[in-house]
């Protein structure tokens, strides 16, 4: 006799960098406001964030070996981090950690 096995629905990874990528025009308003201030900026942003099983972001900041000097854009970043929706899931919370590079 058959047996039916439902299977937790899980979160890809390609899933995640769908969605961050889906707000890449977000991402880089924020370093566009960031360059009016200086021509030259350049470095990196590391985002970190948990994503919840009901698909939202739960804790949220741009991560200690972020060299990108400028706070307003880090700032800008981690709330545009905030925004982001995943589809749900089940199973535990998600940690991410995603690197971005900007550059003039």
């Amino acid at each position: 006799e058959a047996v039916s096995v439902p299977l937790e629905k899980k979160l890809r990874p390609r899933e995640i960098q769908a969605q961050v990528r889906n707000a890449r025009n977000e991402m880089r308003a924020c370093y566009e406001a960031g360059l009016k201030n200086d021509k030259t900026l350049a470095g990196t942003a590391q985002l970190e964030f948990v994503i919840e099983p009901d698909g939202t972001v739960g804790k949220h900041a741009i991560g200690a070996k972020s060299t990108l000097p400028d706070p307003a854009v880090g700032k800008c970043l981690d709330e545009m981090v905030s925004k982001l929706s995943f589809p749900a899931f089940g199973g535990e919370k998600i940690t991410v950690t995603y690197p971005l590079a900007f550059s003039p």
